[in-house]
């Protein structure tokens, strides 16, 4: 077999390595579900809120959740409580800059608390794609 390479890019490698990354993909939606039976990996949230006062935090989340669901009706949101913290996360992104492009539209949307904004890592994003591909394979 020859190698081409492409801008510096092993073409051969490259594809050994798309491979791995399908197959891998692959045994998440067979092995990596949440309650609710959704595709979850490692990915992205952006935090709007964090609080531990107990008598204001869960209202606050609460109440922000409202403020964030009323201008992005599509964006999905979590309010937890770990204790003694409750927090408001929204968003399932696979990488770091959609995050961020959320993140900075947030900020601009609701300057009351852009300073509380800020994009974290969460081990159990949902994969909105990988579920929609599987709904679409399932046909």
């Amino acid at each position: 077999k020859t190698n081409v390479i492409i801008k510096n890019v092993n073409f051969q490698y490259a594809m050994k390595l798309w491979d791995y990354l399908q197959n891998h993909l692959l045994e998440k939606k067979n092995n990596d579900t949440d309650a609710q039976g959704n595709v979850v990996i490692s990915g992205f949230r952006v935090q709007i809120y964090m609080g531990n006062k107990q008598k204001l935090s869960k209202s606050e989340a609460f109440e922000r959740e409202k403020l964030v669901k009323e201008k992005y009706k599509e964006l999905s949101s979590y309010v937890t409580f770990a204790s003694p913290f409750w927090r408001l996360r929204v968003g399932d992104f696979r990488n770091y800059a959609d995050a961020l492009v959320l993140a900075s539209s947030l900020k601009t949307d609701f300057p009351d608390f852009a300073s509380e904004i800020y994009v974290i890592k969460d081990d159990e994003v949902r994969d909105v794609e990988l579920e929609k591909e599987l709904k679409k394979a399932k046909k």
